[in-house]
């Protein structure tokens, strides 16, 4: 191969003539020897993510008023309501309803400390408080 301009020997990789600097026109068919084969891209690489159309659990959603009143007319159920109420203090849902309950919970726990102090110490039980009510009302 040679140059175009001044008719200098070209190498078979010279980009421009050693001579005069003038680019070299390569021939197409030199030009695809010299580029990589087209190879077809692996499915992994090139698949796109497939994504669940599932809504996330919704975590931090509010709850209206109605869902509210019923969980306390639940939780108001003797047995029921306590399952209930560790039900949604220690398991997923609503990160509302697991804070009522979680909190619920632990003004319970307080008031069975507060009355277990009240009982060692100063001798006060369940059933002469509600007699000492009783008696007030009546009178």
């Amino acid at each position: 191969m040679e140059c175009n301009n001044c008719g200098t020997a070209l190498n078979p990789n010279d980009m421009f003539c050693p001579s005069c600097g003038t680019p070299v026109a390569k021939p197409v068919a030199a030009v695809s020897e010299s580029l990589p084969a087209w190879t077809e891209p692996d499915e992994e690489t090139t698949a796109p993510q497939k994504r669940s159309m599932k809504r996330a659990p919704a975590r931090n959603e509010v709850m209206s008023v109605g869902e509210v009143i019923v969980m306390f007319l639940l939780q108001a159920i003797p047995l029921v309501g306590l399952i209930l109420t560790f039900v949604w203090a220690f398991g997923g849902g609503k990160k509302m309803r697991k804070n009522i309950a979680a909190a619920q919970l632990i003004l319970i726990l307080l008031a069975i400390g507060v009355y277990a102090i009240l009982l060692k110490y100063m001798g006060f039980d369940f059933e002469m408080m509600l007699d000492n009510l009783l008696n007030v009302l009546t009178y």
